[in-house]
């Protein structure tokens, strides 16, 4: 009787000692999960014009910590090389990997090193396999890129108060870098903690402010990194049923819309109105009852091949349109215009791209499928476009969150900064996007996340 009870006794401490073990197996792989993720989001970024290290005083200091992100991203690919994905999935990811060899390959051709970054892209697309196969690991590289996001964007926006002369921060000059190093006017003024803004005020300025730069080489680039907060904000949305927690992030994005406002860029104004045009159709597409697939085109026509292709191509029959954007009361930017629209200057030879012509590289900026299909032409222009068709019917239609993140994405990536499209960030974010909506129609959700999920 007593061997009995004391057996009892055993088998009851074995039981509550077997989970105690696999929580701290648990707790320990939660937390290699997210130092790796850390690292691997931090090296994106860095890839990708946020210049964390750009006023380091230790050099030796940067290039450990460059050490330690590459080897992060190294693991990250060893670990998603063994994964195993839906067939849907596996078709996004190796088109995505197919058409960066294929730019790369024509960047090398026409001497440009941004080949290199193609393959970056590849290596980061590796990694986001693991990390998407997981569900927690993908909450915890949402909240990472928002968190990380946000903070920054509250930082660099307490350089308003400094410009509106509400209070008094210290600065100093510093060299631009990235872009055009030899502008010695656009060097930026660096408020230290609080980041970066132009150090001169345009006529015409809103209040009297500079341009906000964040931690990148000018606004345009720093409103890459305010718009993946922005759509990781409308992701974290989708998954979440708890109201605080929503309201919360719907707050952060009005903050975020004020901090777009003060950045004062015609480049992201014009995004940003894309993608509230491009929400507004899709409202209606939904209101009018028409048919996902239906949707899916139509969303995918209006989103790329509207501005990617009909209209460069208009514009290009338009007499004096070219002189139009050189005037200084357009946008206020005149001739910064100029680099950015020579593909004007083409006239009707505009439509005849039907092979690869890597010299081409320079004739266009701000437009991805205009810029690939001049270098491309329309043959290897298909794949892309192909790609982001799959891409927008693989995330579907059913959550209005998810469409507004998606739809971001496309447009920071075709219209803000095209060349981020084939960056690490770039692989990074599309498939952060694809691995969500992986999750959402499957509902392959453990039993815990399904309660997260929930509230």
């Amino acid at each position: 009787m007593a061997n009995t009870i004391l057996l009892n006794n055993q088998e009851s401490s074995n039981s509550r000692y077997i989970p105690s073990q696999a929580s701290k197996r648990d707790n320990l792989s939660a937390l290699l999960d997210g130092i790796l993720i850390f690292c691997v989001t931090l090296y994106a970024w860095n890839q990708s014009h946020f210049q964390f290290n750009l006023f380091w005083q230790s050099e030796s200091a940067t290039q450990v910590l460059i050490v330690i992100l590459i080897t992060a991203c190294i693991l990250g690919v060893l670990m998603g090389v063994l994964q195993i994905i839906s067939k849907q999935l596996f078709v996004l990811v190796i088109t995505y990997v197919i058409i960066c060899l294929i730019y790369a390959a024509l960047s090398k051709i026409g001497n440009d090193i941004s080949y290199l970054f193609y393959l970056k892209a590849i290596v980061i697309t590796l990694v986001m396999i693991w990390i998407i196969r997981d569900y927690r690991r993908i909450k915890f590289i949402l909240w990472l890129n928002f968190l990380l996001g946000f903070t920054l964007i509250l930082l660099n926006s307490v350089t308003i108060l400094h410009w509106l002369d509400l209070i008094n921060l210290s600065y100093e000059s510093v060299p631009r870098v990235g872009g055009e190093k030899d502008l010695y006017h656009l060097d930026p003024y660096h408020f230290g903690f609080f980041g970066l803004t132009e150090n001169y005020v345009y006529p015409g300025s809103y209040f009297g402010t500079a341009r906000l730069q964040g931690w990148s080489s000018e606004p345009l680039h720093w409103s890459y990194f305010v718009l993946l907060t922005f759509s990781c904000a409308a992701m974290l949305i989708s998954i979440y049923r708890n109201t605080i927690i929503r309201s919360l992030l719907v707050v952060s994005m009005f903050v975020i819309g004020i901090h777009i406002f003060f950045m004062q860029s015609s480049t992201i104004i014009i995004s940003v109105w894309a993608i509230v045009l491009t929400v507004m159709a899709f409202k209606i597409l939904k209101w009018l009852k028409i048919s996902d697939n239906k949707i899916t085109h139509l969303v995918f026509f209006i989103l790329v091949i509207v501005p990617g292709l009909l209209i460069p191509f208009f514009m290009a029959t338009v007499p004096g349109v070219y002189d139009i954007f050189l005037q200084d009361t357009l946008l206020r930017e005149g001739n910064n215009w100029e680099t950015k629209l020579n593909f004007l200057t083409l006239g009707s030879n505009l439509y005849y791209h039907f092979l690869p012509s890597p010299s081409s590289f320079g004739l266009v900026t701000h437009n991805l499928i205009l810029e690939k299909y001049l270098v491309s032409g329309y043959f290897l222009l298909a794949p892309l476009l192909w790609f982001i068709y799959k891409y927008l019917k693989y995330i579907g239609n059913k959550s209005s969150w998810m469409v507004l993140a998606t739809i971001t994405v496309v447009i920071a990536h075709t219209l803000t900064i095209p060349t981020q499209f084939f960056y690490p960030s770039g692989a990074m974010w599309f498939f952060i996007i694809a691995g969500l909506a992986s999750f959402k129609k499957t509902n392959n959700l453990p039993i815990i996340n399904k309660v997260i999920l929930n509230g």
